[in-house]
């Protein structure tokens, strides 16, 4: 007689696999059958993982919720963001992503895979996959859940407006903390990590960005967070950050950051987050001018009737330039987008963003007395439709142009193309 081996559950189906009739000397396998039997039986007894709610494949005590996603099926019209010669090429970037979780007894995994797929026509060199892994363990003990997490990823995409060339990078994680439950209502949290950053040999301006950039981010950070309502949750975190660099020694810093904000869950009028606070960046080198200010990461979306979603981002912090003459600069971004329902499954999108890159320059270069500010201006609109609550086919454009008196800086450029989002 068969033998139950496994039970799943496929968008609300049960799909059982079952092992084939043992015949003689197959005592192993039953004992191997009965084990993974027990596992999964006493496993799936568990509440599931509270991270997981939109999971669609739940396998025993795994849940899984896979998507795949093709995007920009079209044409860019400078794909190296050109000031003199810029090139046109078809391009697209698709590839399959994960989310995970998993619980057994106390023991809890939340994690995602993915990977990514860059194709370009004629400009073999811009090719490439890109793959990431980021996970976490916690042991729930009660009103003590200490946790480890750790990330990799390896990518050839632009890292961010200051690199606007796509060149090989990778960052590995690691840190472990735990979490402490003082109330109903108040969660303590304590993490301690590392962050490093390397990149492959590459030139942008005459800088080698391993050279340059290639460092090691070591964090502690202390964050409390207090559940107002059933919807909002307000957020204090204090960082204590030290960035050393492995070729660059003289752009040693130190940092402080305290910040303070609210978390608004999805159901709520207004969700997302918003958080602002002060950061005091100090260099060792005095050849470095020091940096305290503003620092905030807002996410907001507003939706209207079901039928009209706003979201509004700003985002303003330190990071540093690859340029000699520069140290860092302080990149103040905000962007507006709009999604309007129109029926029938269609909907149309619109995005506009500016972003200012205020550069700090080395107190011993020529371009300390100069000034400079690099001004990034993007905006583009498209048209969708859904299919089921799965699939999802659009097209859009994007134009995007920086300003800079550094000429090589300077670019335009639109970006446009077809989309396909599946989530199973």
């Amino acid at each position: 007689m068969p033998i139950p081996l496994l039970t799943a559950v496929w968008h609300g189906q049960v799909i059982t696999l079952y092992l084939p009739p043992l015949k003689q000397r197959g005592s192993i396998r039953l004992a191997l059958a009965l084990l993974l039997l027990g596992v999964c039986g006493t496993a799936s007894a568990q509440p599931a993982h509270e991270d997981a709610p939109d999971a669609s494949l739940r396998i025993g005590p795994l849940s899984l919720a896979p998507r795949l996603a093709i995007r920009n099926i079209g044409v860019d019209t400078n794909v190296f963001n050109n000031a003199d010669a810029p090139v046109r090429d078809f391009t697209a970037t698709g590839g399959p992503e994960v989310d995970s979780w998993f619980r057994l007894g106390r023991i809890e995994w939340a994690g995602r895979s993915s990977v990514a797929w860059n194709y370009f026509r004629d400009a073999e060199s811009q090719r490439s996959f890109d793959l990431g892994q980021n996970g976490r363990v916690r042991l729930d003990l009660g009103r003590v859940r200490p946790f480890v997490r750790a990330a990799i990823s390896r990518s050839r995409q632009r890292l961010n407006l200051e690199i606007d060339a796509r060149v090989r990078w990778q960052t590995a994680e690691r840190s472990g903390g735990i979490e402490v439950l003082l109330g109903p209502k108040t969660t303590l949290t304590v993490e301690h990590g590392q962050r490093d950053f390397k990149f492959d040999e590459a030139t942008l301006i005459g800088s080698s960005l391993s050279e340059a950039l290639d460092r090691v981010e070591t964090t502690t950070t202390a964050r409390g967070r207090y559940v107002l309502t059933p919807l909002t949750t307000m957020v204090v975190t204090a960082d204590v950050r030290a960035d050393r660099f492995r070729v660059s020694t003289g752009r040693d810093s130190d940092s402080v950051r305290v910040t303070g904000g609210l978390e608004l869950r999805p159901l709520a009028l207004v969700a997302g987050r918003a958080v602002v606070g002060v950061r005091e960046f100090t260099p060792r080198s005095t050849a470095i001018p020091a940096f305290t200010g503003t620092v905030a990461d807002v996410e907001l979306s507003y939706q209207l009737r079901d039928l009209t979603r706003l979201v509004w981002l700003l985002q303003r912090d330190v990071d540093y330039s690859f340029e000699a003459s520069q140290a860092y600069y302080v990149s103040t971004g905000i962007r507006l987008s709009a999604v309007q329902a129109l029926g029938g499954g269609w909907d149309v999108v619109a995005h506009v963003g500016r972003t200012a890159l205020g550069y700090r320059a080395r107190l011993d270069s020529a371009a300390a007395e100069l000034g400079r500010t690099d001004r990034v201006i993007v905006y583009g609109g498209g048209v969708g439709r859904r299919f089921g609550t799965e699939l999802r086919i659009g097209m859009e454009l994007e134009y995007g142009t920086r300003t800079s008196n550094v000429r090589v800086r300077s670019y335009k450029g639109l970006r446009g193309g077809g989309t396909v989002s599946y989530g199973f």
